[in-house]
């Protein structure tokens, strides 16, 4: 049953041609008023977010540590009163953790912020450190009474792996969308053995990895 599975999201890939299979799962959804998204490092929610253009009916819990994004991400979404928003980083740890950014503040530089001082995008920055709160997911998760979300993102510049190895999966969504260019290829067999053994279907796209529950 799993690879019969496997092999269908195969073949709807391949259809999908230049359209990715994550792109048409998001338009398919588009509609849905009942779909709910957690997105780990949402920065401003708009530029090179690829659910933007199609979660204006979603139920959306936006985790953002930084002032800046954070502050254009509220004013991105003003209008739309079925959105949450939180000023925090998400880790494997709860209180405050130093995150990394170019001492330079640009649009993009808060971009390639990370709770990993060694990231690959900083090497080339002079860098600070800034002290923000932190939750591990599942505790995130708890206080804030999220019982239910259909899509996680992640895209944290070389800490979503760490997440996701230390996250319960009490929750499990429907799909995740997690950027993994940053990562080894001893991490990543790892990391999709513990997704198969929780029933995920594990496709990659271009820097990024769609898993779906089957």
């Amino acid at each position: 049953m799993f690879l019969d599975k496997l092999t269908l999201l195969r073949k709807l890939k391949s259809f999908f041609n230049s359209v990715t299979l994550s792109e048409a799962i998001f338009k398919k959804e588009k509609n849905n008023s009942d779909f709910v998204f957690l997105q780990i490092g949402a920065n401003d929610g708009k530029s090179q977010d690829p659910i933007h253009q199609f979660n204006t009916k979603w139920t959306g819990h936006f985790i953002e540590p930084l002032e800046k994004p954070f502050t254009a991400l509220k004013a991105n979404y003003k209008a739309q009163y079925n959105k949450h928003y939180y000023n925090q980083a998400i880790g494997n740890t709860n209180g405050e953790i130093e995150i990394h950014v170019p001492i330079e503040e640009t649009d993009f530089n808060t971009k390639i912020a990370s709770l990993n001082k060694g990231a690959a995008l900083l090497r080339d920055f002079e860098t600070k450190a800034l002290n923000v709160k932190v939750n591990r997911l599942d505790d995130f998760l708890e206080q804030n009474n999220i019982k239910h979300f259909d899509l996680m993102l992640l895209d944290v510049e070389g800490y979503e792996l760490n997440i996701l190895m230390d996250y319960s999966f009490n929750i499990k969504p429907k799909y995740i969308f997690v950027e993994t260019r940053f990562f080894s290829f001893h991490d990543l067999v790892g990391f999709n053995k513990r997704m198969r053994n929780l029933g995920y279907a594990i496709l990659t796209e271009n820097d990024n990895t769609l898993l779906i529950k089957l």
